[in-house]
């Protein structure tokens, strides 16, 4: 059915295509296939590195995805309740003394083209990206960096 899959459009790749065959009469038993629980893989991902470190927090970036979006070490509750912010907040993100700002969002989408943002990614991890372009490549950071997130 699907080629592939695009890790934040679910809606798009899954959910729709599926919601399509079976209004359209197909039976739920030709959708997919079982998979024994045994043969499926735990994700690989040190997520437990997390240093508050007065208003700031430092992570691990675990992850980078082929779009330069940045998975961090911590859920992005967490990381909102250790920061004190909202949607909306504006923080800074340091790494070796450089400093940039990013914007606390739903989706990376809602902001201007370029714009660094923070938000809650598929996973419920705190991630870094930039609206059509690469946190990775603006912050020059790559997995297994530690970053400092301050409010």
């Amino acid at each position: 059915m699907i080629d592939t899959l695009e890790s934040l459009f679910h809606g798009r790749d899954i959910f729709m295509p599926v919601a399509a065959h079976l209004a359209c009469g197909a039976d739920f038993d030709s959708i997919g296939r079982d998979l024994p629980a045994d043969s499926l893989n735990k994700a690989d991902i040190a997520t437990d590195y997390v240093r508050v470190l007065g208003e700031c927090v430092e992570l691990r970036v675990v992850h980078v995805d082929k779009f330069g979006n940045l998975m961090l070490s911590i859920r992005f509750g967490q990381l909102k309740q250790l920061l004190n912010v909202d949607m909306k907040d504006k923080v800074a993100i340091i790494v070796d003394d450089k400093k940039h700002i990013a914007e606390v969002t739903e989706v990376f989408s809602m902001l201007p083209k370029g714009s660094l943002a923070l938000y809650e990614n598929s996973f419920g991890f705190a991630e870094l990206a930039v609206n059509q372009g690469s946190a990775k490549d603006l912050i020059n950071i790559d997995k297994g960096s530690t970053i400092r997130i301050c409010k």
